[in-house]
């Protein structure tokens, strides 16, 4: 890590400060560094945690909490055995997917039940499950947990600005003390400690982060990536062409010449009718045959009765 930060400043010999990005592991050495020079060697350095890392370790404190309760019960009947509480980063696409299926399933099974605009209300929604078990442990699955993270994917996905910067940051006070519920004990202090290097930052300096806090690679809406994403977009890449001996120079030139195949490779794409298409609501994918199917299959649980949301129970016929 030393000698990578020692290449950014040799690299940036004229600039006062510079934004360093990295997962949970990487921001806690540079803070380290920080804490341990005295001599000013690395006052130039603002480390800043990676939002997509953040974003695994919300799904798999997610899945952890909810893993016997709600999704264990749910590999089965939707074909997803291989799916894990302790998965892995790699694994994050096919976990995230899953808990989007099972949160609009359940916002489904809630309208079903209540009607097509009972989410609009909260109040009145809990007010009428506040008798049954199940109800108020999916309801509370839905606005404790599975609402706040979309909501945070979401605005990550969107071109950057101040105030979005500004809600972003709520979501880090909201998720620390789940970490800590749940046992993620680097990434609680990772939360206070962001905020306050956030909150103590020169304005001017604000300004930028508030600005360049997520990329577009295509320029399409609602497909930005948080800049720790894109580093492993190119981690990936460029384990893919380079065949062997790995070394500092083969690995900068292979990164640079990205800057020329990335744009290539989408304008043959273009040409060839191939282009990704443009986002189709929030979440920019359809995942409308498997939430049907996980639909029907809550719907089976309750053996079709949907007052049975709302009536005296402590019984849960999901994990039954």
């Amino acid at each position: 890590l030393t000698h990578t930060l020692d290449e950014v400043r040799k690299e940036n010999p004229s600039v006062a400060f510079v934004f360093v990005i990295g997962d949970q592991q990487t921001y806690d050495r540079m803070v380290c560094l920080l804490s341990d020079c005295s001599d000013g060697r690395y006052d130039w350095l603002i480390p800043m945690p990676g939002e997509f890392h953040l974003l695994t370790h919300v799904v798999q404190m997610i899945y952890r909490l909810f893993w016997k309760d709600l999704f264990l019960s749910l590999l089965a009947p939707m074909s997803r055995k291989h799916l894990s509480p302790d998965h892995k980063v790699e694994e994050f696409n096919t976990h995230e997917e899953f808990l989007l299926i099972v949160g609009a399933a359940i916002m489904d099974l809630f309208k079903a039940a209540f009607g097509p605009s009972c989410l609009d209300d909260l109040h009145v929604l809990s007010t009428a499950v506040r008798k049954s078990c199940i109800s108020k442990f999916l309801l509370r699955f839905l606005v404790e947990y599975f609402f706040p993270y979309v909501s945070m994917r979401h605005i990550i996905r969107l071109a950057p600005t101040r105030e979005r910067r500004e809600f972003l940051n709520r979501f880090y006070g909201y998720f620390q003390s789940k970490f800590k519920y749940i046992g993620k004990n680097n990434y609680s202090p990772l939360c206070v400690d962001y905020l306050h290097v956030y909150h103590r930052l020169n304005a001017k300096l604000r300004r930028v982060w508030d600005q360049m806090y997520t990329v577009s690679m295509r320029g399409h809406l609602g497909h930005n990536m948080a800049l720790d994403q894109l580093i492993e977009k190119i981690n990936k890449t460029c384990k893919h062409m380079i065949y062997g001996v790995v070394t500092p120079a083969r690995i900068a030139k292979v990164v640079s010449s990205l800057n020329f195949i990335w744009p290539l490779e989408r304008l043959h794409e273009e040409a060839m009718g191939l282009e990704e298409p443009q986002a189709q609501g929030d979440m920019g994918t359809s995942f409308l045959d498997d939430v049907r199917s996980l639909f029907v299959w809550f719907r089976q649980q309750f053996a079709n009765n949907m007052q049975s949301m709302t009536q005296t129970s402590q019984f849960n016929p999901i994990t039954a």
